[in-house]
């Protein structure tokens, strides 16, 4: 699937060279990671169109389609179960396992908060490799 960004100005439309850096954090996605994927993107671009943001969940929505609980699983201590869990808290992938706060999890998952953060820094290694 090619991707492409759309740019609107002086009620004109047309295709960008990217992704701006706001479109791409409206889907919980850094730089880095977007160029990983292969998702184009223009730093320089300060604009958000609602339009993009829409392509961009489409995308990632294809893309990680079943591979969710199976990144979670690859977290040493999560087996099906907890990610089926993490799922239902709202932390559907390594991603935003390694965004969230070990207290937030340890409150909702009802695990000690090291159990968390060995959990966290371990999607972190694994998002660093």
């Amino acid at each position: 699937m090619k991707l492409k960004a759309i740019v609107k100005r002086k009620r004109r439309i047309r295709v960008g060279k990217g992704f701006s850096r706001d479109e791409l954090k409206a889907v919980g996605l850094s730089v880095k990671q977007a160029l990983k994927m292969g998702i184009p993107v223009d730093v320089r671009r300060s604009t958000m169109h609602e339009e993009n943001v829409e392509t961009l969940k489409s995308f990632l929505a294809e893309t990680m389609k079943g591979k969710e609980t199976f990144d979670l699983r690859k977290v040493p201590g999560i087996g099906e179960k907890r990610a089926q869990q993490l799922k239902d808290i709202g932390i559907d992938s390594v991603e935003k396992l390694a965004r969230s706060s070990p207290k937030v999890l340890s409150e909702k998952l009802n695990v000690s908060e090291k159990t968390a953060s060995r959990w966290i820094s371990s999607a972190k290694e694994i998002l660093s490799s």
